[in-house]
């Protein structure tokens, strides 16, 4: 996983779900329950995302989202919507 080409984005995101779930062992395309992810741990992931990026995540947002390349995209583009929509 170490080896693995991750955008700045992924990292963080990777580093928050490890954080949850007590691993280091995510990849960037790992859906996150099966890699030991509960749903109230996908509650508390999505709080931290919230409160990192200032975005509304919901549960449904993040299981139609639920790896770490998805994440960072949804993310990224939820920025970029608040971003415009400031213009």
């Amino acid at each position: 996983a170490e080896n693995e080409e991750c955008t700045e984005r992924e990292s963080e995101i990777r580093a928050l779900g490890a954080n949850v779930i007590g691993t280091d062992r995510i990849r960037r395309n790992d859906e996150f329950i099966r890699i030991g992810g509960s749903s109230l741990a996908a509650v508390r992931l999505i709080n931290l995302i919230n409160n990192e990026y200032a975005v509304e995540m919901t549960i449904s947002d993040f299981y139609q989202n639920s790896t770490v390349a998805k994440l960072a995209e949804y993310i990224d583009a939820q920025l970029a919507d608040e971003e415009i929509g400031s213009l």
